[in-house]
């Protein structure tokens, strides 16, 4: 598909998390109030609203530091839990994303949807939990937009992607009850 002037990135993981539950993912995955803990150190704050029974209006704040170059955005998702044919599907769904200008902690000057440096426009993540005996396949998809990469950064844009799903991955499955030494 073509996105003018815009960039699709689409990456799949998974992850087998031994010894644990489905449901005791699905509580990593909610527990909004612990996400700095849980993701840090990119995550800085984050919060929930409930909206519906499984559903949330969650704001994410992120910072990342690479090399001299430092982003933060403040993320706003809608995301829904709900359970089809016996697997748990947690979708969320970014409305509205800006940028901090300096990437630097307060985040007091966040740029205007449309007129900032283009890193990220939208992220959508697709997340699917399933029981595998004792163990639980967690299977992510993450489907962002952005400006085209500058010529001679398209390594480093999925190098980052990549790096970003798969600590994601971990550190849910650490929140999961399952412990570094039992994966």
């Amino acid at each position: 598909m073509e996105i003018p002037d815009g960039f699709i990135h689409h990456w799949i993981g998974a992850e087998l998390i031994p010894n644990a539950k489905v449901g005791a993912v699905e509580k990593a995955l909610e527990d909004y109030d612990h996400y700095a803990q849980i993701y840090s150190p990119d995550l800085k704050l984050a919060s929930a609203k409930k909206i519906g029974p499984r559903n949330y209006d969650v704001r994410l704040i992120t910072e990342r530091v690479e090399g001299l170059l430092h982003f933060a955005f403040d993320m706003h998702s809608r995301v829904n839990f709900r359970q089809v044919a016996g697997d748990s599907l947690i979708e969320s769904r970014s409305y509205m994303i800006r940028e901090s200008d300096s990437g630097h902690a307060p985040y007091t000057d966040l740029m205007p949807e449309g007129s900032d440096h283009g890193i990220l426009w939208r992220l959508n993540s697709y997340w699917r939990l399933r029981q595998a005996g004792t163990s639980v396949y967690a299977e992510c998809q993450a489907i962002s937009l952005s400006r085209r990469p500058l010529f001679g950064t398209l390594t480093q844009v999925k190098n980052r992607a990549r790096e970003s799903l798969a600590f994601t991955l971990q550190k849910t499955a650490v929140a999961s009850g399952v412990s570094q030494s039992d994966r």
